[in-house]
């Protein structure tokens, strides 16, 4: 609902991180923020404790950016040219 509710609030402003979890939790929203051209990061599956979520959402080819969650910060401040 988090994800879902940003997306229909900010449109492509917004981005979403998917940390380590189990289950799908992560995958409407994470459809809803693609579906306004919203931005969509992943946690690296080796990087991930739980890699449950993530790997769902990096197998619907959702993410926009996969990284270690130490760097997952630093890629929402990278200017895209």
């Amino acid at each position: 609902m988090l994800l879902a509710s940003l997306a229909k609030a900010h449109g492509q402003a917004t981005a979403g991180i998917i940390l380590p979890g189990t289950g799908v939790d992560g995958l409407q929203g994470a459809h809803e923020l693609k579906a306004v051209e919203g931005l969509v990061l992943a946690q690296d599956l080796n990087d991930a404790e739980h890699a449950g979520m993530p790997a769902v959402i990096i197998e619907a080819r959702l993410t926009d950016i996969i990284a270690p969650a130490a760097d997952l910060g630093l890629e929402l401040t990278t200017p895209v040219l």
